[in-house]
């Protein structure tokens, strides 16, 4: 039953990507309790900033009773700087304020020595495209300390995905008030699929890769992989709407990372087992990754927090398979027992992976948390009595 209570919740909600499916997901799931208005992030603001907007959207954020932003750098302005000044004035104006951290990046501790090792490694061009990621990130970092330094001034609650997350944002802020839950998404209503009758020319075994295709995914390493093994390859995904190149060519002597994928699947050697699905809704999401025999998250590290996908994996793979990464330790805190993983630059882990998986695999759930605790959480976040400011 519902209350008189109006909630907010500010997020990319018209861009089809993780953070507005979890977002609309968490709408519906609250709307039980309270009246819950989505506040839309404009795509416009990643791009350039609009005064105009954000003072639209703190008008909004006043009239309501609490508030919950869904937290992305990237989401709330063209530059770190022009996004943490941005939602500082949102997050100002609520009368309660919860804000979900996606992720925190801490600052580059030692440039030099990351650019030395990267060169001794793999040479200058890595070196120095590594060096220009970690430099980024790295300025990232002092505006996730300038954000998390204001959060705790303003008594707002912070909800991340992992215990590392929380650790990192009370070394900044000890003050905070900041709590953990994995992602976790509702139960959709899953109808059967059979894999078999989509396309395939054989009986193999059906390995998924799911989600937009990017190179920090590694769906490519995978695929070469698997080019003289027995099984079959479910992509589920495509270029995401808000990359620079979606809905153009890539040209021969610059391919997108797609095209590049694309390309190694085209082998013949892949003839017969590889079937590319888009365009998806929620539930034939998930239902797909009930149907195929191994999900696989074979992803980079890159420093996330939490990860919807290895989390849908979860909830309704049959059997899943992840890389090694720190996210995947992190995430395994959650779980009954360990998964099983495998090195993300290492075809032969993965295929010694792969048959641990046929052979040995036991089924992993989240222990202790669903998507009700959730709510529960997100609840008490949005209800607690505003702090005098």
């Amino acid at each position: 039953m519902t209350n008189n209570r109006k909630v907010g919740l500010v997020s990319s909600f018209d861009v089809l990507c993780g953070n507005a499916t979890f977002s609309e997901a968490l709408a519906v799931g609250l709307s039980k309790y309270c009246t819950v208005e989505r506040i839309e992030l404009p795509a416009s603001l990643q791009k350039k900033h609009d005064e105009r907007r954000i003072d639209d959207l703190v008008k909004k954020i006043k009239e309501l009773d609490s508030v919950n932003f869904q937290f992305e750098m990237g989401l709330y302005g063209p530059s770190p700087w022009c996004a943490v000044r941005n939602a500082k004035k949102m997050i100002g104006a609520a009368k309660v304020a919860s804000v979900t951290m996606h992720r925190i990046d801490e600052g580059e501790l030692d440039i030099i020595r990351s650019f030395y090792n990267a060169f001794k490694a793999r040479g200058i061009r890595f070196a120095i495209r590594q060096t220009a990621g970690r430099l980024v990130r790295s300025s990232a970092g002092h505006y996730y300390v300038s954000l998390l330094r204001f959060l705790e001034k303003r008594r707002a609650t912070v909800i991340v995905h992992t215990y590392r997350e929380q650790k990192l944002a009370e070394e900044i802020a000890p003050g905070i008030k900041c709590v953990v839950h994995p992602i976790v998404w509702p139960e959709f209503s899953l109808k059967p699929v059979d894999v078999g009758s989509i396309g395939f020319k054989n009986n193999y075994p059906v390995l998924g890769l799911f989600g937009f295709v990017s190179e920090y995914k590694n769906f490519e390493m995978v695929a070469r992989s698997l080019k003289n093994l027995n099984f079959n390859i479910l992509l589920c995904g495509s270029t995401h709407p808000m990359a620079p190149n979606y809905g153009r060519l890539s040209s021969a002597q610059s391919p997108s990372y797609f095209r590049r994928l694309s390309n190694v699947l085209s082998e013949s050697a892949y003839a017969g087992r590889v079937v590319n699905i888009l365009g998806l809704s929620d539930d034939e999401f998930a239902s797909y990754m009930r149907a195929v025999d191994i999900v696989c998250v074979p992803y980079l590290e890159t420093g996330q927090s939490g990860s919807g996908i290895a989390s849908m994996a979860l909830q309704y793979g049959r059997a899943v398979l992840f890389s090694d990464t720190h996210c995947t330790t992190e995430l395994a805190r959650f779980l009954n027992q360990k998964p099983i993983v495998f090195d993300c630059d290492s075809p032969i882990s993965l295929t010694s992976a792969l048959e641990r998986v046929l052979r040995e695999y036991k089924t992993l759930r989240f222990d202790g948390y669903d998507f009700q605790s959730q709510i529960e959480l997100y609840r008490m976040a949005l209800n607690h009595f505003p702090s005098e400011r």
